[in-house]
Parts: C-alpha cells; structure tokens; sequence
C-alpha cells in the first residue's frame, strides 16, 4: 500500500528544499522565503512514481534533519 508523507526539514544552517513531482518546484521555508532553517512539504505518488526531495546546503557542515509523518 502507497502512502503520502507531510515531510519536515530542520536544519541548522540555510538549505533550499526542491520537490520533485512530474515538475520541480522548490519548497518555501517557514517564513516564506525559498531558504531557511525549517520547511514543510508534502511527498506523494503521481502516477506510479513516488516523488523525491534534493536539500542544497549553502554553508559546510551542516546538518539537516527530514522525518516523516504519514497523511
């Protein structure tokens, strides 16, 4: 059984979020900007694929955490 995620990525140095669906497109941060320290996305099925995440980090060690909950 497929099932749809609500994803959070914390991170403790700026990162962007890009979700990928059949287009990507990139995940606002928290306060609305397109980098940040804190995101909420959505990871589902289109079609008979399951979506995937890219996290660009724009500072060295950083450290950035994604958990899952399901919808």
């Amino acid at each position: 059984m497929r099932s749809d995620k609500a994803l959070q990525i914390v991170s403790n140095k700026p990162v962007s979020a890009l979700s990928y669906t059949d287009q990507d497109y990139y995940v606002p941060a928290a306060t609305g900007l397109f980098s940040g320290n804190l995101f909420y996305g959505f990871s589902g099925y289109s079609g008979d694929w399951e979506n995937s995440i890219t996290i660009t980090s724009y500072a060295s060690n950083n450290v950035v955490l994604v958990t899952q909950g399901h919808i």
